[in-house]
């Protein structure tokens, strides 16, 4: 009921089959921002409410990559803490648990970044943080990231290493392409500084109530 996914653009007849026959799929939340929407659109998929919601702009996302440029280890650090810090972040979230607590029973809603791994990740801790699941099992979770995009993450640094990038630029990237619990702690952190706790974060920055809360794991834990 709850998936989390890279971007949806090379989605196959058999995949839509899977995720709408299979896994009962009643909403795709869109977490990119406009200009990935635009260059690798989702693939529409019948009976299945597309929602856009954006967590980074598009013009955050161009000085982000300046920085990245740079140094991308700090880059990433960074990008964490706009999840939390900024305004569009935490109105993208809300909006995710909108559709987590509006969905009708017994059907899912997956969210998506382009690799599935950051925006959707961070998402994800969210979710479970909100579901009441211990932080151990979110930072597993979250990294598991690691290991289900290795091939992807080998054949990319591969291809740059093949068209001559320097040595900074395959560390860059490689920051850029995998997940560390450095990551989260920085977001852990910008929510403990702010709004107490990850939990306060919840309630204070996007809004949720106790009911909120209750309802979704009413919703989507097992008894």
């Amino acid at each position: 009921m709850l998936i989390r996914s890279a971007k949806l653009n090379t989605l196959t007849k058999h995949d839509q089959q899977v995720l709408t026959k299979q896994h009962h799929l009643a909403v795709d939340v869109d977490l990119r921002t406009l200009a990935e929407m635009k260059s690798a659109p989702d693939v529409k998929m019948s009976g299945v409410t597309y929602v856009a919601d954006s967590v980074v702009s598009d013009k955050e996302s161009q000085s982000n990559d300046k920085i990245f440029d740079k140094n991308g280890e700090q880059a990433m650090i960074d990008y964490y803490n706009y999840f939390v810090n900024s305004a569009q972040g935490r109105a993208a979230y809300k909006k995710l648990f909108h559709e987590l607590l509006t969905v009708p029973k017994g059907k899912a809603v997956l969210w998506h970044c382009s690799a599935g791994k950051d925006r959707a990740g961070f998402g994800t801790a969210l979710v479970l943080t909100a579901l009441g699941v211990d932080r151990d099992t979110i930072y597993k979770d979250f990294l598991l990231s690691n290991k289900y995009r290795k091939q992807t993450n080998d054949a990319a640094l591969a291809a740059l290493k093949k068209k001559g990038a320097s040595k900074t630029e395959l560390i860059s990237n490689y920051y850029g392409l995998i997940v560390e619990k450095q990551y989260l702690d920085e977001a852990y952190k910008a929510a403990n500084k702010h709004y107490g706790s990850m939990n306060g974060f919840l309630h204070k920055g996007l809004g949720l109530t106790s009911s909120d809360i209750n309802k979704l794991r009413a919703k989507y834990l097992e008894k």
